[in-house]
C-alpha cells in the first residue's frame, strides 16, 4: 500500500523551509491539517506536508507507522528501527 501525502501549503515562490507532519497511531494525514494551517501561517515561506503511513492500523481505524499491539520496552526499538526507512 502506498502512503498519502497532503500538501497543506505550497508557497508561490521557492520554499525556504520544509515542515513535515507525521500522524500518530490510528490516525491519518488529514487529521494534521489544523496544526499544518498553524505552521503555514507562522511560516509563510515553508512548504507544509502532512505525511501518511502506508500501513493500516491494527485497531481497524486509521494508519500506523509500526504496530503498538503487544509492544514492550524490549520490542519497541526494533519496531521503530524497522519503520525508519519509511521516513527516508
Amino acid at each position: 500500500m502506498s502512503s498519502e501525502q497532503i500538501i497543506v501549503q505550497q508557497p508561490e515562490a521557492r520554499a525556504n523551509q520544509l515542515i513535515l507532519l507525521f500522524h500518530g497511531v490510528g490516525d491519518n494525514p488529514i487529521s494534521m491539517g489544523e496544526i499544518g494551517k498553524f505552521f503555514a501561517v507562522s511560516f509563510p515561506q515553508a512548504q507544509v506536508v502532512s505525511v501518511g503511513s502506508p500501513d493500516i492500523c491494527d485497531f481497524g481505524r486509521g494508519f500506523q507507522w509500526f504496530s503498538v499491539q503487544g509492544v514492550t520496552e524490549k520490542n519497541r526499538q526494533p519496531r521503530i528501527d524497522a519503520a525508519m526507512p519509511l521516513f527516508i
